[in-house]
C-alpha cells in the first residue's frame, strides 16, 4: 500500500545517527550519564536505585519534551505517538502522562524481565481430542489475564522495574488508542506476550486499540501493518471517519469428519474481503516458529479453515486475520490449543524443507536492514519473502542477500543424526556459494562453500561434518538451528530436503 500524501508534520527524537547506529542526538550530563545508551544498554532491566533514576525515565522526559516544543511552536496539541522497540516502550509511558490522539508501538509490549522465558513452555489447555467432536476453549480474556498476572508474581529478577518500568504497568493508564505493529521470528520481541499487555490497556480505549502482526517477516514490519497504522492515523490524528473493527476471534475445535480446524470470527459490522489463517507446531519458542497458510475446509463454513498438523503433533498455534473492504487488517491473539490423538487431516513428517511447488513458504530474505526504515519498518515495495524466479526452464526462489529458514528446527522437518541435506541450485555466472547453519544456542555459525559453474542446474548432497565453524566440524545437523543459503550474482534454489 502507498503512504498517504502526508497531512501532519514528523518530528523524530530519537534515532541512531548514520554511519555510526550506536550514537544518539541526545548526550545526556554527567549527573544523568545512566541514560546514555552506551552506559545503560546492558542494564536495561532494572530499577534498583527506583524507576526515576533509570534511563526509561530521561528518556520519558526528553519526549514529553518534545510534545511541549511541538505545542509551544505550532499552538497545537494535535499529536500522535510511533516508537520502535525501546522506543515503542517510551511511547507506552508518555502515553500514561499525557493525553496523545494515539499512540503505535513498533515490537514494544512490556515483560522485558521475561526475556527468556517462554510463555507456552508448559501446557495452556487440557489436550483437544480427536475422538471429541465439539470442545469449548475457556473463556479467553480471563485466562490470559491470570497466566500473565502469575507469571509476574513468580518472577524473581526486578519487582521495581515490573512495576515502575516495564511497559505493561502503564498500560492501564493509556490515555489515548494504541495500535501494536507486531513482527514475529524477532528475537528482541516476544510476540506471544503482546495480547497480555494490550489486555490490560485502559477500558475507555481498548475498544478502539489493537494488535496487528507481520507473518514470516524476520523482525520486520511489513507492508500490511504499515497499511493499518496508517489507516490508524487517519482515524485518531487527522479526524477521518473510518470504521476500526474489533480483533478476530478464533476457535481451535475439532470438525464434523474429525479435522483439526481452525474457525474464524470476524466484527459483523464490517465487510470481510478476505481471511488469513496461520498455524504452527510445537515450537514454544516463538523465534523459531514457521508459520504455514491454512486453506479452507472444502465444503466447510466460509470461516473454517483445515489446520494440517504433522502426526505426534502435540501443541497448535493459530493467528488469524480479517482484512476489511476499507483495507484495515484485524488480527486475533496468538491462540494455543494442546492436542492428542489422530485428526483426519493429520500429514506424515517431511523430509522436504522447501520446493518450488511451495512457492516460497518457509524462506525469509535476509540483508533487509538497509531497506528498512529505523532498521525494522520495509520500505515500499520490499517485501521479506523471496522473490520466485526460473532459471533453464525451472523455478525456484532467490534473495540478492541471501535467504534463511527456521523450518530445519521444526518437528515436521527436522533431521536424524545420519541425514544428508540436499539441494539443487543453478548460479547464472561461475560464483562461490555460502551454505551456513547457526546454532542458535551457542550462535556458532557452520559454514559450507563452493565455487559453482554457472548456467546449469546442480545438485549438492552435503552432510553435517562438511560445515565448519573455523576448523570444527558440525557433527549432527539435529539441533535448534537457522539454514542461510547465499551465491553471488543472480541464483535460484530447489529441492531443499534431507536424505
Amino acid at each position: 500500500m502507498k503512504p498517504p500524501e502526508p497531512e501532519y508534520e514528523e518530528i523524530i527524537v530519537e534515532e541512531p545517527l548514520p554511519p555510526h547506529p550506536g550514537e544518539y542526538y541526545t548526550v545526556y550530563p554527567d549527573g544523568i550519564k545512566y541514560a546514555n545508551y552506551e552506559i545503560c544498554k546492558d542494564n536495561l532491566c532494572f530499577a534498583d536505585n527506583g524507576a526515576d533514576k533509570t534511563c526509561w525515565y530521561e528518556w520519558t522526559a526528553v519526549g514529553l519534551y518534545a510534545r511541549k516544543y511541538i505545542e509551544e511552536r505550532t499552538g497545537n496539541d494535535n499529536i500522535a505517538l510511533v516508537g520502535v522497540r525501546e522506543g515503542g516502550e517510551v511511547i507506552w509511558k508518555m502515553a500514561a502522562v499525557r493525553q496523545f490522539r494515539c499512540a503505535i508501538p513498533v515490537c514494544a509490549a512490556g515483560f522485558k524481565t521475561s526475556a527468556g522465558k517462554l510463555k507456552f513452555e508448559k501446557p495452556v489447555s487440557a489436550p483437544l481430542k480427536a475422538a471429541r467432536p465439539e470442545a469449548k476453549e475457556a473463556e479467553r480474556h480471563g485466562k490470559e489475564k491470570k497466566g500473565a498476572r502469575a507469571e509476574e508474581e513468580e518472577s524473581h529478577m526486578n519487582y521495581n522495574f515490573i512495576a515502575g518500568v516495564d511497559s505493561q504497568a502503564y498500560a492501564p493508564n493509556v490515555m489515548c488508542p494504541v495500535l501494536m505493529l507486531c513482527s514475529v521470528n524477532d528475537p528482541r520481541f516476544d510476540y506471544d506476550r503482546a495480547y497480555d499487555t494490550y489486555l490490560r490497556i485502559n477500558p475507555d480505549y481498548i475498544q478502539e486499540s489493537g494488535l496487528s502482526y507481520a507473518m514470516n517477516s524476520n523482525s520486520f514490519i511489513d507492508k500490511e501493518s504499515i497499511a493499518d497504522m496508517y489507516i490508524f492515523l487517519r482515524k485518531f490524528l487527522m479526524g477521518h471517519h473510518v470504521f476500526q473493527p474489533r480483533m478476530v476471534a478464533v476457535d481451535i475445535d475439532v470438525g464434523r469428519q474429525q479435522e483439526l480446524l481452525a474457525r474464524v470470527m470476524a466484527d459483523q459490522e464490517g465487510v470481510v474481503k478476505k481471511f488469513r489463517v496461520y498455524y504452527a507446531e510445537d515450537t514454544v519458542n516463538p523465534v523459531l516458529r514457521t508459520w504455514i497458510n491454512a486453506e479452507p475446509i472444502k465444503g466447510g463454513a466460509k470461516n473454517e479453515y483445515s489446520l494440517n498438523v504433522y502426526e505426534g503433533a502435540k501443541t497448535v498455534f493459530v493467528i488469524a486475520a480479517a482484512e476489511y473492504t476499507n483495507g484495515y487488517t484485524s488480527w486475533s491473539n496468538v491462540t494455543v490449543k494442546t492436542i492428542s490423538g489422530r485428526f483426519r487431516n493429520m500429514l506424515h513428517r517431511s523430509p522436504l524443507i522447501y520446493s518450488s511447488l511451495l512457492q516460497n513458504d518457509g524462506f525469509i530474505s535476509v540483508g533487509l536492514e538497509k531497506k528498512a526504515i529505523g532498521g525494522i519498518i520495509l520500505e515500499e515495495g520490499v517485501s521479506a519473502a523471496p522473490e520466485n524466479i526460473e532459471l533453464d526452464g525451472i523455478k525456484g526462489i532467490y534473495a540478492p542477500d541471501g535467504m534463511m529458514t527456521y523450518r530445519i528446527s521444526k518437528p515436521r522437518y527436522a533431521p536424524d543424526d545420519k541425514s544428508i541435506l540436499s539441494l539443487d541450485i543453478n548460479t547464472v555466472n561461475d560464483a562461490n556459494i555460502y551454505i551456513t547453519i547457526t546454532d542458535l544456542k551457542t550462535h556458532e555459525d557452520y559454514v559450507f562453500t563452493d565455487y559453482l559453474t554457472g548456467g546449469l542446474w546442480q545438485s549438492l548432497k552435503l552432510s553435517a561434518c562438511t560445515f565448519k565453524c573455523g576448523r570444527k566440524p558440525l557433527n549432527s545437523f539435529c539441533r535448534e538451528a537457522v539454514l542461510t543459503i547465499r551465491a553471488e550474482g543472480l541464483y535460484a534454489v530447489n529441492n531443499i530436503m534431507w536424505l
